[in-house]
């Protein structure tokens, strides 16, 4: 019987001991009821076999109260919430700088300020302090467009910074769940590792909210994690994430051409980057502001940039000021006067006209007349005359190079014979070429003159100058928008821009002046399966050797896609200071061809197959912040052109040239082109809406904007919302439920009475037999 009784007290004590161990596990889940991060936790209990017997019970394994999927579909959850609502102060920003509608500041706002000063000059060119005001309002929304180009690039590269930021988290995160890691599998063996499996699951809910994440639990309980994209982040080691922050950047700053740095895991390697693969997480989120959604705003801004420019030049062009000019000084910059030519289209022509204080003609020469005599420079050969002393010939050649003209027209302004203008003291120059070295610290380079921006100085106040676009070469023939050609490449056979008038040419009357140089090839947008369908040769020329001998020469293969274009490019060893890369445009793709030393570049395709088939331009980088009003306007705001030279018959004479002080039809087109006057843009940004006025543009791109941020934002309120709701479920599990936990506090107690109980009892039944026996 003593045998017995006391198999029962060992098996009563098992009973205590276990009731004990229980107790304090609920005791430890009352304690965390408000820890965060907590999962409670429940004592498992078996039975205990000694040689085939039972011997009571004992303690078993300490499980936590978690559901798997419940965890890994919520920790998706945060992933998908982080991308879009680390999005959301990026668009504050945008909005920001854009202004409310009521604001009386917002870019739309600064627009229409300009407009309506346009307008109202355009009724009454008269009106005191209206050119000031014009130009005053037009440099306010030009800055303005400058401030929003230079916003949009700082956030940006604050975008980047962030990328850094998350990565160094990312990377605690990864060195903090390894060594849980560890600590768990020792632990395992020796006791409950419970709690360091609640921190280990802390930092992956918070890894998950960096970057997508799967994994994975082994029988030792060890965690192996890897991206979506399949990348391992932890296995028996962490596997931490490479990037460099670029610091700054410009709308030439990307990630496909290699001047943002890639995101790697481990050893950098084109097997180990990962930017692209990132799926959600506000990783995926910054590296969308910063590759996709900043510069799709960026290239709308500048598209509507250099449309606002060639409108508001357009028409500038086309008139003159009242009563007319002393200088016009060019803003297209030729890098090679000597071989770049101009020609007519059908029998058009350009005059240049010297006006009186009153704007009326007193001289006036066709440019057609002026190439049409054999040229000897004036006053080389003794006893010559200027023009010849037959008189001027018939006005038939279509044009000639940008040199032959600019020293016929300083001829012409110099020579005191029969037909020329008298004007000894005028001069007719090229300036210095500009390229980046008026930017920045890349060393100036030296052109082969006749190149630069043509100016043309009258040096005196006695008499003025204007250009009037005709429709023939007539006497009295009418003003008229006319189309001309410029070869900028030397091959006269195929012209390869047009231009609208004489004045257009060489920018003598642009009121807005493009500060950078035209450093870089760009072609229109296309989806990344496009694949050329004829083949073709491109040579590139700069500004250090004019046309005289090509800077580049690549040879485009049908069938080619861009990237591969652009793979053969850079392999290409003839060709150097130039790089190709393709970029993303939208859900598109552009290809990229920049000179590295920010030369002026001028692109000469003899096929055909890369300017029309893949609509390839030069083109200048950041065009919104290259943008500025002409100082000499600002400071003399009575240069600005107002109106256009009409013919006015005589009645005793042919009649001749003037411009009308209250002229200001040039101000009222220019009016009429922004708002009405629609055209058909290129796809840029992600936006193709046509045809639109440039005024409309600019709306598109602002709703553009404001609709991404608006759909960002309801977005982040479902995904919240989702998030929430799975956040709920998980904790609703794993979280302390404390009537629940009473509850079996009493059950304990119970049973730990009991036992107790039973131990009490067979003492006394011990009592008693001792006292028989005694």
């Amino acid at each position: 019987m003593a045998g017995s009784l006391d198999s029962a007290i060992r098996t009563a004590q098992t009973g205590l001991n276990a009731m004990q161990s229980s107790m304090a596990v609920t005791a430890r889940n009352v304690a965390n009821l408000h820890t965060d991060g907590y999962s409670a936790k429940e004592a498992q209990l078996e039975g205990s076999v000694l040689s085939g017997h039972g011997a009571g019970v004992k303690m078993g394994e300490i499980q936590r109260r978690v559901d798997d999927s419940m965890l890994l579909s919520m920790r998706n959850a945060f992933s998908q919430f982080a991308k879009l609502d680390v999005k959301n102060p990026y668009f504050d920003r945008l909005s920001n700088l854009l202004g409310s509608p009521d604001s009386g500041t917002s870019v739309k706002d600064l627009m229409e300020n300009f407009v309506t000063s346009l307008s109202d000059l355009a009724h009454d060119p008269s009106l005191a302090g209206g050119q000031s005001e014009l130009l005053s309002n037009m440099q306010t929304f030009v800055n303005s467009l400058g401030d929003f180009s230079k916003e949009v690039q700082t956030m940006r590269a604050d975008a980047d910074n962030a990328v850094g930021e998350d990565i160094s988290q990312v990377n605690d995160l990864l060195d903090n769940i390894s060594d849980l890691n560890q600590r768990i599998v020792r632990g395992s063996f020796s006791g409950d590792v419970g709690d360091m499996e609640d921190q280990r699951d802390q930092s992956i809910d918070q890894l998950s909210q960096l970057i997508d994440i799967t994994y994975t639990k082994d029988q030792d309980g060890n965690i192996s994690i890897s991206t979506k994209s399949g990348m391992t982040l932890v296995d028996s080691n962490p596997h931490h994430l490479q990037h460099l922050t670029a610091g700054s950047t410009n709308a030439g700053t990307t990630f496909d051409g290699g001047s943002i740095d890639g995101i790697y895991v481990g050893d950098r390697s084109d097997s180990t980057e990962i930017t692209d693969d990132i799926r959600s997480g506000s990783l995926q989120g910054l590296i969308d502001l910063r590759d996709n959604i900043l510069p799709d705003f960026q290239k709308q801004l500048d598209t509507f940039a250099n449309s606002f420019k060639d409108t508001i030049n357009g028409q500038s062009n086309r008139g003159t000021p009242y009563p007319g000019s002393t200088e016009l000084d060019g803003q297209h910059n030729f890098i090679d006067g000597e071989h770049q030519k101009f020609s007519f289209s059908k029998n058009e022509d350009s005059k240049i006209v010297l006006t009186d204080d009153q704007g009326k003609e007193t001289r006036s020469i066709s440019i057609r007349q002026l190439m049409s005599i054999p040229y000897t420079p004036y006053g080389q050969n003794p006893g010559e005359t200027y023009p010849p002393a037959g008189g001027w010939p018939d006005p038939l050649p279509s044009g000639g190079s940008m040199e032959d003209v600019s020293n016929r027209v300083r001829d012409w302004l110099n020579s005191k014979e029969r037909g020329g203008a008298g004007l000894t003291g005028a001069t007719v120059e090229w300036s210095n070429p500009r390229t980046a070295a008026d930017h920045t610290a890349v060393p100036p380079i030296e052109a082969k003159p006749p190149s630069g921006q043509l100016n043309i100085n009258l040096h005196t106040e006695f008499s003025k100058m204007g250009i009037i676009d005709v429709e023939s070469s007539a006497q009295n023939a009418k003003e008229a928008k006319i189309n001309m050609y410029f070869d900028d490449d030397g091959k006269t056979e195929t012209p390869n821009k047009e231009v609208t008038g004489f004045s257009s040419l060489f920018g003598f009357n642009n009121i807005i002046n493009d500060e950078k140089p035209h450093t870089q090839v760009e072609t229109k947008a296309f989806d990344p399966s496009y694949h050329v369908s004829q083949a073709g040769v491109v040579e590139l020329y700069t500004a250090t050797d004019g046309l005289n001998r090509a800077a580049g020469v690549f040879t485009i293969e049908k069938g080619q896609t861009l990237d591969e274009i652009a793979e053969t490019f850079n392999r290409n060893k003839g060709i150097q200071h130039f790089h190709a890369e393709v970029v993303r445009d939208g859900k598109l793709q552009r290809l990229h061809i920049i000179n590295d030393n920010g030369e002026e570049v001028v692109m000469s395709d003899k096929s055909g197959a890369f300017t029309q088939e893949l609509g390839a331009k030069v083109v200048g980088q950041d065009a919104a912040q290259s943008l500025s009003i002409r100082q000499d306007l600002l400071n003399d705001p009575s240069k600005l052109s107002t109106g256009r030279m009409t013919f006015v018959a005589g009645q005793a004479s042919a009649g001749h040239y003037e411009i009308a002080s209250g002229d200001g039809s040039i101000l009222e087109d220019m009016y009429q082109d922004l708002k009405n006057n629609t055209t058909n843009y290129d796809y840029a940004g992600g936006l193709h809406v046509n045809p639109l006025s440039p005024m409309n543009y600019l709306q598109a791109s602002v709703s553009d904007i404001v609709q991404r941020m608006s759909t960002n934002e309801q977005s982040t309120a479902v995904q919240g919302q989702v998030m929430e709701n799975m956040q709920d479920q998980v904790n609703n599990k794993r979280q302390v439920n404390l009537d629940e936990e009473l509850q079996n506090l009493m059950r304990y107690q119970r049973s730990y009475s009991a036992s107790a109980k039973i131990i009490s009892t067979i003492q006394e039944m011990f009592k008693s037999l001792e006292g028989m026996v005694r």
